[in-house]
């Protein structure tokens, strides 16, 4: 499903993705399109970098599980019920705009 929905539009210049996307074979296929793929770094990585790197990353990592954890468990996006890809599509646009809307609204950018 991230390929289609790659592919609906123009290419994003960077893509910060689970470390599910963590192949050769995935990251080829988006750096043909101009696309770099961003995943975390193994945990034998992690072990290797500095310590302000590694909380940098994980101060980066929480903010994004916590956002995904909003989005698709309390916005109830896991369970969308679309019955296409543009269904889907529709949902999940519609979703991440009504969250980015509340954050800007809890962090005093829009009025109440």
């Amino acid at each position: 499903m991230a390929v289609d929905l790659l592919e609906a539009g123009p290419p994003p210049r960077d893509l910060l993705a689970d470390k599910g996307f963590n192949g050769a074979a995935f990251a080829a296929q988006q750096a043909a399109r101009g696309t770099a793929v961003l995943v975390p770094p193994t945990r034998d990585q992690r072990k290797r970098m500095p310590p302000i790197l590694q909380k940098i990353i994980a101060e980066w990592r929480n903010r994004v599980e916590a956002s995904f954890g909003e989005i698709t468990e309390l916005m109830d996006l896991a369970r969308h019920g679309a019955h296409s890809f543009w269904g889907l599509l529709t949902r999940t646009a519609a979703t991440i705009a009504a969250h980015t809307l509340l954050r800007l609204r809890l962090a005093g950018f829009l009025p109440a």
